[in-house]
């Protein structure tokens, strides 16, 4: 069990909920929950402060800053900073000011780790332009902040969320809060982050649940179609599909129905539970990109920005000829990729239900 708990990151919540059920457990089992359970209380405690403290520099310096997952999201899921495993603080910038936070964050003795070496102005604009996220951590305090512009890489999914959509103030205690995304919004993005790591961490399908379970029937329809409207229905659908099977989670017609008839859906949640199970290959994760979109505009997003991506690299690249090369190759390079993942995704479910069919089938005991 201990190792199964260490896998999902659920430390706190599940010995909140052996302890709040009265279930006994063996002395090590229980020293051991307990032990790491106080660790990230007392680790959450420190980052809430932390958010809160950089929040009103932040605010200071005319910079609009966000904050999501991390405390604000255990209050709102939990009630409580205490059980919800982090590991870092995430911030949500406009990308025209992350030069200016980026300068908030060294002044307060962060380091830029990723990338490495920090880049020049102009290599700076560069990532911006084509990445998504800035990571830095500070020696002293052991806090590391991902400085966030874009919360996807394909911009069809959460399409228009950003630094400047509408927000709520999340109290962490009376005179204390934490600037979060809208409820809707986190939602959403919850449900694409779960789905595009192919929900292979219980924390994550459990912050989910926590946040949908206390809708009301016609507020999770209300929070399923704004999934929708962002281009998150099949992120958002899957979510609600596992937090049905894992966590008993009621599902209001009007949405069952829909999800039941998606066979994309289907496949989706086949590969989610077998991620949850066994932990998903990283080779995996392809064919979940490729399913958590839509159409076309999906698709063609996805190639552009691998291929912009590559413009990181024209600073070393002499010859042109040989970036647009480049691009061709990988191009091929991705559908191989794809191609040989959902073929081994396919072979591996034609062996397991061969498997299952080659099994004698039990016999009914003669009493």
């Amino acid at each position: 069990m201990c190792r199964l708990v260490e896998c999902h990151r659920v430390w706190g919540l599940v010995y909140e909920g052996l302890t709040s059920a009265g279930i006994e457990l063996p002395d090590d089992a229980k020293k051991y929950l307990s032990d790491h359970a106080a660790e990230f209380a007392q680790q959450n405690v420190v980052f809430a402060g932390e958010a809160i403290r950089l929040q009103r520099i932040f605010d200071a310096e005319n910079i609009l800053v966000v904050f999501y997952k991390g405390a604000s999201l255990a209050q709102l899921a939990y009630g409580s900073i205490a059980y919800k495993h982090g590991k870092d603080i995430d911030l949500l910038v406009h990308p025209h000011q992350v030069p200016a936070a980026c300068e908030v964050l060294k002044r307060e003795a962060y380091v830029l780790v990723e990338p490495s070496p920090p880049p020049d102005v102009e290599r700076l604009r560069l990532i911006v332009q084509y990445h998504r996220e800035l990571i830095f951590a500070h020696a002293t305090k052991k806090i590391q902040i991902e400085l966030h512009w874009k919360l996807t890489k394909n911009l069809q999914l959460l399409r228009g969320v950003d630094a400047s959509s509408p927000t709520e103030e999340v109290f962490i205690s009376r005179r204390m809060a934490i600037r979060t995304l809208n409820e809707a919004d986190l939602v959403s993005y919850l449900g694409v982050h779960g789905a595009l790591h192919a929900w292979r961490r219980m924390k994550w399908l459990a912050d989910f649940n926590a946040m949908v379970a206390k809708q009301s029937e016609a507020d999770i329809i209300r929070l399923y179609r704004h999934s929708v409207d962002l281009g998150a229905a099949f992120c958002t659908g899957v979510g609600l599909m596992l937090c049905r099977r894992i966590f008993g989670l009621h599902i209001p017609d009007a949405v069952d129905g829909e999800l039941r008839r998606s066979l994309r859906l289907k496949v989706l949640f086949a590969l989610s539970m077998n991620a949850i199970r066994y932990k998903a290959d990283e080779r995996e994760f392809g064919l979940f990109v490729v399913l958590c979109g839509h159409g076309m505009h999906y698709v063609s997003e996805g190639y552009r920005r691998k291929f912009m991506e590559t413009n990181l690299n024209i600073h070393y690249l002499k010859s042109r000829t040989f970036y647009y090369f480049y691009c061709v190759f990988y191009t091929v390079y991705l559908a191989f990729l794809y191609a040989g993942t959902c073929g081994l995704s396919i072979l591996k479910r034609a062996s397991s239900m061969a498997a299952r069919r080659q099994r004698p089938p039990a016999r009914l005991s003669e009493n």
